[in-house]
């Protein structure tokens, strides 16, 4: 799978090409590739579009998951900015983030274990 098939995948999940141009979604992704990296070792990083993502495909749902988080996070940190801190919209995001990162967590344990044959 090339970064921009990879990029059009996400963006199924986090929308809007606008609220969310290539250059962040490429970033995420490349953070994505790292954290990765730290479980499963080191990963060639995607310069443009059509280079290949060097992560096996049944992985992929990890890559995804972080960039929802990122994406989740931001619209957190942006709402903490526009507003006095103590909306409820506010708090939804926080809640939304925190579910993202605990989804991304699930889906980097289920392949840890999978992985290495370790199993809660």
């Amino acid at each position: 799978m090339t970064l921009a098939e990879l990029r059009a995948l996400i963006r199924l999940t986090v929308g809007s090409a606008e609220r969310w141009p290539d250059a962040t979604l490429d970033a995420w992704i490349r953070a994505a590739i790292r954290l990765y990296g730290a479980h499963f070792g080191e990963r060639e990083m995607p310069a443009g579009g059509e280079d290949a993502v060097d992560v096996p495909a049944p992985h992929l749902e990890a890559l995804t998951a972080y960039v929802d988080f990122a994406a989740a996070r931001e619209m957190q940190m942006e709402a903490a900015v526009e507003t006095d801190g103590a909306s409820i919209t506010l708090g939804q995001l926080g809640d939304q983030a925190r579910r993202a990162w605990v989804r991304y967590k699930d889906v980097m344990d289920q392949l840890v274990a999978v992985t290495t044959g370790i199993e809660d």
